[in-house]
């Protein structure tokens, strides 16, 4: 299995949802804009890139 990296904000991110949890994806919606100032759908994105392990936007694709 490959390893995962996570991004400073990401890290931060993942901290945050075991320090909560259970936690629903509405309370982490209420909790990163308060904490990170981002909206919904950047939460969403955040958690939908870390729950399927995919890359960061602009990531390279060469990481063989």
């Amino acid at each position: 299995m490959a390893e995962i990296q996570l991004g400073v904000i990401e890290a931060r991110y993942a901290d945050m949802i075991w320090a909560h949890e259970p936690v629903t994806s509405s309370e982490l919606v209420k909790m990163t804009a308060v904490e990170f100032n981002w909206k919904r759908t950047t939460a969403h994105n955040v958690l939908r890139r870390q729950r399927c392990g995919e890359p960061p936007p602009g990531a390279s694709d060469n990481h063989l």
